[in-house]
This record gives structure tokens, C-alpha cells and sequence, in this order.
């Protein structure tokens, strides 16, 4: 089954044409990405949060459960144009710009997004909140071209950053508006153990000193690395009718 063949798939098969094909990669190209079994994730916390209880902590008295899951998805394929100018290169693909160079008889091209936004709020009594979230994508791909056709592989990386910083106390004319538990999150990443041993959800408490600083601080990274694999075949479409299925493809869902 061919898997999802989309932007990176084009970038990729760009990076080959240097190895048997001609001088010049210029050109519209039919692209195929391929995805690996699933996307690697994980999630960094950091805080300064008392009397924290992670799950390593807890005693695993077992579970009489037991999950599974698995992930399969079609190929994408689209159209992509690269225009080169001596030893740079520029792949327009599915509503993206990429930019590249060749290196050592490799076309490598990326393209990088990002989005940040922040929040903060400030009350007279001395109460202080602010969040601020720093998303991140990178998509890469290196190859080679043989025989008239681009073979190589590709990534995708999106990061995430979310973070938090709140009085660790305040009076109860704040909490009058905002609550006596704050609005950091801190719920839902950390927990604690309650006075009769069950875990519990871990909150900033207007009243009560809940972190090692006046201010509490949490800090959430999820980082997702997913990898593919990836073929172009070069056209015969004329870069000038490139304009006309630029949107024609066939994407997996996730691209």
C-alpha cells in the first residue's frame, strides 16, 4: 500500500535528481510519501509545584485491562514545481514553499512555520497570571535522483510549548473573580496525594503556599517526530500549466 505521498515526497524526490538525471532538476513533478508506522511523541512537565506524586510513585497493584491500538493510512500523492538557480532550489507543493540547496550530490529542502501568541493579567492587589504558547513545524527532506526518478526520506517536527506563570497566593477579593484555584492548569498535568492516600489533581490554592516561589510556573512541551519515505516521478507538464494542478492531490488525512 502507498502512504500518504505529499509535500515532503516532492522535496525528497527534488533532493535526488542531482545523482543520474540532468544538470537541471527545473520542472513539475508527481510525488508519493509514504508514512512510517506512526509518529513518535512525547511530552516534557516542568514546574515548581510542592508536593508532587508521579505515576512511577504510585504502587502498580495491576489492572485486569489490557489496550492496543494501531494506525494505517493511504498515500498521499501531489503535484510539486522546483525552480533551481545554481546551487538553490525552491519547491512549490501543496500551497507550501520550500527552500533548499545541493549538497554533496543531495537535494536537501525545508520548510519551517511558527505561531505564538501570550495572555497576561495583572490585578492592583499584586495578583499576576500570563501564558504563552510557542508552536513550532519543520518539515525536511533529503535524496537522490536516479534513472529519472527522486527516492529519499523525509520529516515532519512539531513542537509545542505552553507556558504558565500565576501568584502562588491572593486575596479573596481576586478570587471573588477568577476563583480560589487559579488558572494555571496545573490540574491536569500533576497530581498529589490526598490525606487518606488516593491522588488527586493538583491546583494553586489562593490561600495556601503551593510552589517554591511566590510565583507558580508550569511548563509543557509536546514534541511529535514523524518520519516517511518518498518518490517523484518527473512530467511532462509544462511549468507554465503547473498553475492549473497546483490543488489536484490526494492526501492521507494528515498532511
Amino acid at each position: 500500500m502507498r502512504t500518504v505521498r505529499i509535500t515532503f515526497t516532492a522535496a525528497i524526490a527534488l533532493a535526488g535528481l542531482t545523482a543520474c538525471a540532468p544538470t537541471k532538476v527545473e520542472g513539475v513533478w508527481h510525488f508519493y510519501l509514504s508514512l512510517a508506522e506512526g509518529s513518535d511523541c512525547t511530552q516534557d512537565v516542568l514546574h515548581n509545584f510542592n508536593d508532587v506524586v508521579s505515576a512511577p510513585d504510585v504502587e502498580d497493584t495491576g489492572s485486569p485491562w489490557s489496550e492496543e491500538s494501531s494506525y494505517t493510512a493511504s498515500d498521499a500523492e501531489m503535484f510539486g514545481l522546483i525552480r533551481e538557480s545554481g546551487d538553490e532550489l525552491v519547491l512549490l507543493l501543496g500551497g507550501g514553499i520550500y527552500e533548499g540547496v545541493k549538497e554533496e550530490g543531495q537535494y536537501k529542502l525545508a520548510l519551517e512555520r511558527f505561531e505564538t501568541s501570550s495572555d497576561a493579567d495583572a490585578h492592583a492587589s499584586g495578583y499576576g497570571y500570563k501564558a504563552t504558547v510557542d508552536a513550532r513545524t519543520t518539515t525536511t527532506f533529503a535524496g537522490a535522483i536516479s534513472r529519472g526518478s527522486f527516492d529519499g526520506s523525509g520529516s515532519l517536527r512539531s513542537t509545542s510549548k505552553s507556558s504558565w506563570t500565576e501568584s502562588d497566593t491572593w486575596l479573596e477579593e481576586v478570587a471573588s473573580s477568577i476563583g480560589t484555584s487559579g488558572r494555571i492548569p496545573s490540574y491536569d498535568y500533576l497530581t498529589t496525594e490526598d490525606d487518606f492516600g488516593f491522588m488527586v489533581a493538583l491546583y494553586n490554592e489562593y490561600d495556601a503556599a503551593n510552589c517554591q516561589s511566590a510565583d507558580c510556573t508550569l511548563t509543557v512541551t509536546d514534541t511529535c517526530l514523524t518520519s516517511f519515505q518518498f518518490t517523484a516521478d518527473r512530467t511532462d507538464i509544462k511549468p507554465e500549466e503547473f498553475e492549473a494542478i497546483a490543488a489536484t492531490s490526494q492526501d492521507n488525512g494528515i498532511f
